[in-house]
């Protein structure tokens, strides 16, 4: 995993994020690119060397939209529109909050869209675990939690252990799955 905020400036962690993605691809070994897409003219200067070495080294790309505004993004970048499209165009998968995110993605067809939400779903109250059972991927029996961002303090992740013992002094039969980045093998 790569830090992309070690310095206050952000040309000095886009050089360092360019360089470090480098490094990647040439001394490490993995499969999968998994990186939040950026909606500025620089921060996509920074994810150019990711997508390309991404697309010629054939890797799977998981995108993973954070907010919106990509698709406006997309479609004022005015020079950098074809280089845009041209790096996307191989992004296997994007991550969307909801529904109505889709559209984001919407000039790049053969990119799989999928929602994962980022909240507590009412679905997941106490009293109603009919509907809920139906939706479990582990087991048309078993709740899942997921919790997928990076494992560190400021994206919650303390806050999700203490969730997760919450919900365990109410019920039992509960999935929690942490998806963790392994950059090393």
């Amino acid at each position: 995993m790569l830090n992309i905020t070690k310095y206050r400036s952000g040309i000095g962690n886009t050089l360092w994020t360019m360089l470090g993605t480098l490094f990647y691809f040439v001394f490490c070994r993995f499969e999968t690119v998994y990186f939040t897409s950026s909606r500025s003219r620089l921060g996509f200067v920074k994810d150019i060397p990711l997508l390309v070495l991404g697309r010629w080294g054939k890797k799977r790309m998981v995108n993973h939209l954070h907010g919106a505004n990509f698709k406006s993004f997309y479609d004022n970048s005015g020079l950098l529109k074809p280089l845009i499209g041209y790096c996307y165009r191989k992004v296997d998968t994007s991550v969307v909050l909801f529904e109505e995110m889709r559209k984001e993605f919407s000039d790049f067809p053969s990119m799989k869209v999928r929602v994962i939400g980022n909240c507590y779903e009412k679905l997941f109250d106490l009293q109603d675990d009919s509907a809920l059972l139906k939706q479990s991927r582990v087991s048309p029996n078993i709740p899942e939690v997921v919790y997928l961002s990076g494992l560190m303090k400021s994206k919650g992740i303390l806050e999700f252990l203490d969730a997760c013992a919450l919900v365990l002094q109410h019920r039992r039969d509960v999935t929690f799955t942490i998806a963790v980045i392994n950059t090393r093998r």
